[in-house]
């Protein structure tokens, strides 16, 4: 089942919408904010390098609460990470 906010309208295209709603509930969990209080404030196409070599996917940078938080996201396996926030 994919997360959804009622209403929402990404400003994404649409195959990654599913992504960017993903980390949107991750960083919502994490810090106890409404996923509606987030917004995604950036998100490009990028590659980084892992164990098994190069990964593809989308880097995604959130907004909480007045800090930036930034998201990867494969999107081969649909799997995303937290990379960071800054202050």
């Amino acid at each position: 089942m994919s997360p959804s906010v009622t209403g929402l309208k990404l400003p994404v295209p649409g195959p990654w919408q599913a992504a960017v709603l993903l980390a949107m509930a991750d960083l919502a969990a994490r810090s106890g904010l409404p996923q509606a209080s987030l917004a995604p404030t950036r998100v490009e196409e990028c590659t980084w390098s892992t164990a098994a070599g190069m990964a593809r996917g989308l880097e995604i940078w959130l907004l909480a609460a007045g800090r930036p938080h930034r998201y990867r996201a494969d999107l081969g396996s649909g799997a995303v990470e937290a990379v960071g926030s800054q202050a």
